[in-house]
Order: C-alpha cells, then structure tokens, then sequence
C-alpha cells in the first residue's frame, strides 16, 4: 500500500518541479517515526491534490 502510493508520488513528481523537493523529504522521511510518516504522507496528498 505505501509503496504503491510512493510509487504514484514518484510518477507524477519525475515530470515536475516538485521533484528535488520531493527527493529532500524522502531523506528527511527515513528519520522519521511511522506515525510521523503517515502524518508527512497524508499532508503531501493533500499538497499534491491542490
């Protein structure tokens, strides 16, 4: 499921401006803890969707 929606994020971000952004979070993601994760994840929907 996460990675599928990674994947998705990953799809839609290669052929944007959002893409250097998008790599910075991924790194800042891995110290996060999974409730953080979701929390990141859910708002870069939202961002996403706007």
């Amino acid at each position: 499921m996460l990675s599928e929606i990674s994947e998705y994020i990953d799809s839609s971000l290669s052929r944007s401006p959002m893409r250097l952004w998008h790599q910075s979070r991924m790194k800042y993601m891995e110290g996060l803890k999974p409730q953080q994760m979701s929390d990141w994840l859910y708002k870069s929907l939202l961002m996403l969707q706007a």
